[in-house]
């Protein structure tokens, strides 16, 4: 069986409230794993990330790809 990403499940990574890679939330970072064990499909507090902050998670990305470290 393979290992999820909770966070992943939830759409954290997506979401505004955290960082480029869906960690941090600031709700707390315990909330992901209430809204899992709840048995929502998505968070309730979800808000779509701005621009900006696609823009520097884009960035993030593609700098680990070329191996470079946070």
């Amino acid at each position: 069986m393979a290992a999820g990403n909770l966070n992943l499940e939830v759409g954290c990574e997506s979401c505004t409230h955290s960082d480029w890679c869906g960690r941090g939330c600031a709700h707390g970072l315990l909330f992901p794993v209430l809204v899992f064990m709840a048995g929502y499909d998505e968070c309730p507090n979800f808000k779509k990330k701005t621009i900006e902050q696609l823009k520097e998670q884009y960035e993030h990305q593609r700098k680990e790809r070329q191996g470079a470290t946070c």
